[in-house]
């Protein structure tokens, strides 16, 4: 920019007579940082970051009249809505987000390099050419990573390429959180055995990721540049870089800047100028590494023959400078322009606009949209010498035409480009009835039915026996029916989910579990004397029906919670390879987390009540002790769940939770029951009132204040 400036105050040709002056700032990518100059540039007075109130701004003269700059999209996005205001021109050299192109948001950008949609058309174009239709795409978090992402998504699937794997790169602050995670992204894409990937990040964050693929040991793939990392020197010096794979990428069409070499040696050997330059000062703590930057440490940058965004910025510079000669009625003839016409930022915007010149044999002329149409070199990263690359041009791309040209005999390849040559559609898959672990499941779930029936036709034949009193009719009949709902609520998940399916069948699942622990609850309180604490009669009389209702109110609570912060949802998962599993997500918190906590914590209570009570009257009474042995197997299955559920995916995990259903259900049965139905059937001699303590035939099965049989 100090060089482009420099150039045109001592041309006569262009402003002739006119002295351009300027600011240089250090954004530090920062949004705070970028904001105090951007506000310092629409006052009219240095030091000044206040705007005058007026009613008509069209003769306000800012101390600023054009900004070029910055060089992400993000920062681009925060000054042209500022700079907005005051119809001040912005040119930057770098951002590329497609968003900027929208003059109904940012009527004053411009930009000196094209939008992310020609260089995805670009990609696409590049992944097309060597048939690489199985892709994966990473992009950076920030309005130029998930713009291009978007777009290139989009695009791609147009032209039938299946984007396999795609994962916005970690930006958290903590550098372990952003290993743990870049970690996990690189796992998957190994697993997913996708051999072309696009990255579209800036150079730091596409560092980190390299950086991991190495240590991987990830061998054998190709890895396709956005402009921002193509000509990166830091990535290209990564230890053993060349292992992964070949290297392509995009850059701005570059070129020779006649003078700029020079330039920089003088700025350089002149210890004057190092001392004068705004880019040495000790307030530059951004920038440790310019204090100290020399011709001999700069070299590597000076041999190359075309500079990227340097020219780009030398574009901009020149495009307010033919502006404002139009602006100025400037004459070359004449050396002469006209100093006396007053320069408002709103009308330099009209004429950066229309501006049409060539740098380089480059033509200058910005699209309705803002955009330079400047095209794309295809750059090969080649392996000079071990842990050094050079930038090799391949290949071309022409925006005006959106045609692609590779010299593929360039490139020398490190790669065989295996599954990346055909694209198929994605099969669907999800748990079925015809799946050998769902026929287990159904199986025993029928068996769990027949034992039910079998158990409830027992007891109706020998009503009124001590056996079946002992049991009670109404704990009974609450434990069947409910049993009955649970196992039907396993049926939902051995069908094909949908929004219904998995909205239903954790609520049915576990409100049907809730019900049958809150009647052994209600049991065992009445069995154990704890029913004696309760001051009124009524409640002591109806305690199993209320200890029911008032769990089942909870569930329902719980349930109304879930549905309001994170219902379950029907979700098309594509971590699998060429297969989109349908499943339910319905084990998200705080819903699944809570209604399984719910019913745990009853088994857990209802295991101390077998404890915490005493009754002398009912010594012999055994129904403590069953009810006990049962929650202690609950407890264990339930225990024993968790992890596996947890670690596990696929479409059987969802069968860990069934079974864990059904071990409850012969958890409940076979010590509750399974013993009075022996009595019943091969044991009259015992079904009567002293072995099981059972209350006389007029005293109702739940009243707990009865007598016992004398």
């Amino acid at each position: 920019m100090r060089f482009a400036i420099e150039e045109i105050n001592n041309s006569t040709f262009l402003l002739p007579g006119v002295m351009l002056g300027y600011e240089i700032h250090n954004t530090c990518n920062n949004p705070a940082v970028a904001t105090k100059p951007t506000l310092s540039f629409l006052s009219k007075y240095p030091g000044n970051h206040g705007v005058e109130v007026q009613c008509n701004y069209t003769n306000y003269k800012p101390r600023v009249i054009a900004v070029v700059g910055p060089d992400n999209s993000d920062l681009s996005v925060l000054v042209a809505r500022l700079l907005n205001f005051l119809s001040i021109p912005e040119i930057s050299f770098a951002s590329s987000s497609d968003h900027l192109s929208d003059r109904t948001l940012f009527p004053s950008f411009f930009r000196t390099v094209p939008s992310d949609r020609s260089q995805v058309n670009a990609m696409v174009q590049l992944l097309s050419k060597f048939s690489w239709n199985w892709v994966a795409a990473f992009a950076t978090d920030n309005e130029y990573g998930r713009q291009a992402l978007l777009i290139f998504v989009q695009l791609a699937l147009s032209k039938d390429m299946c984007v396999a794997y795609e994962a916005i790169l970690p930006s958290d602050v903590e550098e372990w959180k952003r290993e743990e995670k870049l970690s996990k992204i690189v796992g998957q894409l190994q697993r997913s055995n996708i051999n072309a990937t696009v990255i579209f990040a800036q150079p730091k964050e596409a560092e980190e990721l390299l950086r991991v693929v190495v240590e991987r040991g990830i061998t054998g793939k190709v890895w396709i540049a956005s402009e921002c990392w193509a000509t990166s020197s830091n990535i290209a010096r990564i230890p053993n870089l060349e292992s992964i794979g070949t290297i392509v990428g995009l850059a701005l069409r570059g070129g020779e800047i006649a003078g700029f070499p020079e330039y920089i040696h003088k700025v350089l050997a002149d210890p004057g100028e190092k001392r004068n330059s705004s880019i040495l000062t000790e307030e530059d703590e951004q920038c440790p590494e310019c204090r100290y930057l020399t011709l001999a440490n700069f070299s590597t940058t000076v041999k190359h023959s075309k500079f990227y965004s340097t020219l780009s910025t030398y574009k901009a510079v020149y495009a307010i400078a033919h502006a404002l000669h139009r602006l100025l009625r400037c004459s070359a003839t004449s050396q002469k322009c006209n100093m006396k016409h007053e320069v408002y930022p709103w009308q330099l915007l009209e004429e950066v606009a229309r501006v049409n010149f060539t740098v380089n044999s480059q033509p200058v002329n910005f699209s309705p949209t803002g955009d330079l149409p400047t095209g794309y070199d295809l750059i090969f990263w080649e392996e000079t010498t071990p842990g050094n690359h050079e930038f090799v041009v391949v290949g071309s791309y022409d925006p005006q035409r959106s045609q692609l040209s590779v010299n593929a005999a360039r490139i020398n390849w490190s790669t065989e480009n295996r599954k990346s040559t055909a694209c198929k559609d994605r099969a669907f898959e999800y748990l079925e009835v015809s799946d050998t672990l769902a026929i287990a499941m159904v199986a025993l779930t029928m068996l769990a039915m027949a034992q039910m029936a079998a158990v409830t036709a027992i007891f109706a034949k020998r009503r009124g026996t001590p056996a079946v009193r002992y049991v009670g009719a109404f704990p009974m009949l609450l434990i069947v029916l409910s049993s009955m709902c649970f196992c039907s609520s396993f049926f939902f998940f051995v069908i094909k989910p949908s929004e219904a399916v998995c909205k239903l069948r954790q609520p049915l699942f576990f409100h049907s579990f809730t019900l049958s622990l809150a009647t052994l609850l209600g049991k065992v309180v009445q069995s154990s004397g704890l029913d004696r604490a309760l001051k009124r009669p009524w409640l002591r009389k109806h305690l199993m029906g209320a200890c029911v209702l008032l769990n089942t109110a909870i569930h329902w609570l719980l349930v109304i919670l879930w549905f309001r912060l994170n219902p379950p949802s029907l979700e098309e998962s594509t971590e699998l390879e060429r297969t989109i599993l349908l499943q339910c997500e319905d084990s998200s918190f705080p819903g699944f987390s809570l209604l399984l906590a719910h019913d745990y914590g009853l088994a857990a209570v209802c295991w101390l009540c077998c404890f915490a009570g005493h009754n002398p009257e009912r010594k012999g009474n055994n129904a403590a002790s069953s009810i006990r042995f049962s929650m202690v197997l609950i407890l264990i299955i339930w225990t024993l769940f968790l992890p596996a559920y947890a670690t596990s995916q696929g479409k059987f995990v969802a069968l860990f939770q069934v079974f864990a259903g059904l071990a409850s259900l012969f958890a409940i049965f076979g010590p509750c029951f399974y013993p009075v139905c022996y009595v019943v059937l091969f044991a009259p001699h015992m079904n009567t009132d002293a072995h099981f303590c059972s209350r006389p035939r007029d005293l109702p099965a739940d009243e707990p204040n009865g007598t016992e049989t004398k």
